[in-house]
């Protein structure tokens, strides 16, 4: 099976983060660009989604380390999801973090919109390897 490059950029980018730096450190120097992780915490916090940024770092963390399946929006601009029944996280083709949030009950799921939109989405295995990986680089903060 072969991974999608998306999720071998983060995993890379992951691995060379140097040791001992803070869990919302880590998650900020995987997002797209520090400017849109600070607002994106903004966001959470006024949505009442989470209390403080660790915990925002925390969430992400555990959506990577308990995956549970991804799926790949093939727009304009291709992102991949992955979710752990909890949360999701929203990754674009260069393995950066774009959004991670809770998965709401009732609420159109990142599938919905995406079709919503015109694009189409298909479900994607996620290796053992890969899914070794997020467990290791991201199971402990």
């Amino acid at each position: 099976m072969q991974d999608d490059p998306a999720f071998t950029r983060l995993l890379s980018r992951a691995a060379r983060l140097p040791a001992g730096l803070s869990p919302e450190t880590r998650l900020k120097r995987l997002w797209t660009t520090p400017d849109l992780y600070y607002s994106h915490v903004r966001r959470r916090l006024s949505y009442g989604h989470i209390a403080s940024e660790r915990e925002l770092a925390q969430n992400a963390f555990d959506a990577l380390a308990q995956a549970q399946r991804g799926r790949v929006s093939r727009g304009a601009f291709p992102v991949l999801e992955i979710e752990n029944g909890k949360w999701s996280m929203i990754l674009d083709q260069d393995g950066r973090i774009k959004t991670v949030y809770p998965i709401e009950p009732g609420r159109p799921s990142f599938s919905d919109n995406q079709r919503r939109l015109g694009h189409q989405v298909d479900d994607i295995d996620l290796s053992q390897r890969v899914l070794a990986s997020f467990t290791r680089l991201f199971g402990t903060y």
